[in-house]
């Protein structure tokens, strides 16, 4: 005969486990479409007017670029343009357009007006993009119209042009004056860490464990743990032993690295070591070949503004900085350098 009991058990068993999962289910919503999504196009321009998105800067413009939306601050990213969300890409379209940057994904199924967002370079220029989306009735129905201004100013969505901070005095130099000249093509700024007794820490393996487990940054807005490869010129702290393809024994800790026709005006990054301590560097950078500020030179042109080489920690003034020529590079490295200590014993 069947054992009634059993088969009671198992049937109960069997039903929890279905409404388990249901809720599971539930718990675990799948992304939703953005339902007629609204983007823009970001067409970036150096100091001169020159188009930057197909030049020889278009594989690093994201690392310059961020916008903040609705109090969130986006950083681009490459081919990172989806259906689900708000993104900041740049990405190659395989057009003759090229290379382009953009800021999409908002909901474009519900009217509002003056929504806006601010794109930042770093140069200190603010761009500010203000936008309404309008429902209107037309022959064919009910449809939505953008209205879109930069900086007050209308403009076309899918264009959008801005300046991203960078002064090619090299190329201006030889454009103007005929001039070649040459120089350092990158800028670091480096961390010495050292303890009470002025001892290097950068060979101490804890010291280095704890220092990637436990240190942060913040810049732009955007708090990121310190990263652990080197990641070409992006504008993050990281500890790594390689740059430019060189290899060292020690580990170095720096920000960059960036090219020296990058303007940085009033940037500021915060610090929070793994042991508490902060530092807080504040960033004014502005390179180019010293004649054009001299009025004695037959190069001086007063249309340039002044060179800023100006890095400073917790309120002090870094040393001017020295030039350095990786074994694997041509180009030299402008190079800040502060000593950090630490109560390490």
């Amino acid at each position: 005969m069947p054992n009634f009991k059993i088969m009671k058990h198992t049937i109960l068993f069997a039903l929890m486990c279905l409404v388990m999962c249901a809720c599971g289910e539930k718990d675990d919503p799948q992304p939703q479409q953005v339902k007629n999504p609204i983007s823009f196009r970001l067409f970036l321009i150096d100091e001169e007017g020159n188009d930057c998105t197909n030049s020889i800067y278009s594989n690093n413009l994201g690392e310059y670029i961020t916008i903040k939306y609705k109090d969130k601050v986006y950083e681009a990213k490459k081919n990172s343009q989806n259906e689900y969300g708000i993104y900041l890409s740049c990405y190659y379209t395989g057009t003759n357009i090229g290379r382009v940057v953009e800021f999409g994904g908002i909901d474009g199924s519900k009217e509002f007006e003056n929504e806006s967002f601010t794109i930042d370079c770093g140069n200190g220029e603010t761009n500010v993009v203000t936008f309404s989306n309008r429902k209107v009735v037309t022959a064919n129905g009910e449809e939505f119209v953008q209205e879109c201004k930069l900086n007050g100013v209308s403009v076309d969505k899918s264009k959008i042009v801005c300046k991203i901070g960078i002064h090619d005095y090299i190329y201006y130099c030889y454009e103007k004056f005929g001039l070649l000249v040459s120089g350092p093509g990158y800028s670091q700024i480096r961390f010495s860490p050292v303890d009470a007794n002025g001892n290097s820490l950068l060979e101490n393996k804890e010291f280095i464990k704890k220092l990637k487990e436990g240190t942060t940054f913040t810049y732009r807005g955007i708090t990121s743990n310190i990263e652990t490869e080197y990641t070409g010129s992006k504008l993050k702290l990281k500890v790594t032993n390689e740059s430019f393809g060189e290899l060292e024994k020690e580990q170095r800790i720096l920000f960059g690295t960036f090219p020296v026709n990058k303007i940085l005006k009033d940037q500021r990054i915060e610090i929070n070591w793994f042991d508490g301590s902060r530092d807080v560097v504040d960033i004014n950078f502005l390179s180019h070949y010293k004649a054009l500020n001299d009025p004695t030179s037959k190069y001086f042109d007063p249309s340039i503004p002044q060179e800023v080489l100006d890095v400073k920690v917790n309120g002090v003034q870094l040393d001017a900085p020295q030039a350095y020529r990786p074994s694997t590079s041509v180009h030299k490295i402008l190079l800040f350098v502060h000593k950090k200590v630490f109560d390490w014993k």
